[in-house]
């Protein structure tokens, strides 16, 4: 999939450079820790850790006719990624509505990797995800015990990940893109049908608890 299904100016054949699918672009992490000694048999440790980061990056691609180019030999094929009008191109490009270029025009305005690449090609994966916040919350309570003149501990604990999203379903929720193909040229005529970001229901992206128990020896 990482050759033929990478999106290109023209086809997989006639690659170019690009970012990677399979990267996270900026990411902050952050953890702390307490601990609790209650004598000398018991201790509750305490920990937090915060992830700030873009889940992930997406294409700007559209749909002609010449939309997914095939290899005769092979069978592969790939995108073929937007280019970025300018304003005065836009207004000379022939759209099924004046409502419907206008709505391209805003749409190319309000996405800043696009206004600013104006009259380019949209790099390959060149658009970030919406960023998320997300904390982790950890509680163990350890129990000291010997056997034998050796150390033992029992741990049992509860980690809590993605907690804000235990009380809001949005927090921490990862979004995901409906539409990457926001542009189709058909009977000589664009189309755009715009994209909005939707939150992604999944296990990776909703509040879990999870429950251990650890020894120690």
């Amino acid at each position: 999939s990482s050759f033929a299904n990478t999106a290109n100016v023209n086809d997989c054949n006639s690659p170019e450079i690009g970012y990677t699918g399979y990267v996270t672009p900026h990411r902050v992490i952050a953890a702390i820790g307490y601990t609790i000694k209650e004598g000398e048999r018991t201790a509750t440790r305490l920990g937090l850790f915060y992830e700030g980061l873009n889940m992930g990056i997406y294409n700007s691609t559209y749909r002609s006719r010449r939309s997914y180019l095939i290899d005769n030999v092979s069978g592969l094929n790939s995108s073929q990624l937007m280019y970025i009008p300018t304003a005065d191109e836009l207004a000379a490009m022939p759209f099924v509505s004046e409502e419907n270029r206008a709505a391209f025009e805003e749409f190319i305005t309000n996405d800043p990797y696009l206004n600013k690449h104006r009259g380019e090609y949209s790099m390959r994966n060149g658009g970030k995800s919406p960023w998320v916040n997300r904390i982790n919350f950890k509680i163990d309570q350890e129990i000291y015990f010997n056997v034998n003149g050796h150390r033992q501990t029992l741990d049992v604990g509860i980690d809590f990940n993605n907690l804000a999203n235990l009380f809001c379903s949005k927090w921490g929720a990862y979004k995901e893109l409906d539409n990457e193909v926001v542009l189709e040229y058909k009977d000589e005529k664009y189309t755009f049908t715009p994209s909005t970001w939707s939150y992604y229901n999944n296990l990776s992206s909703t509040w879990q608890i999870l429950v251990h128990v650890r020894y120690v020896f």
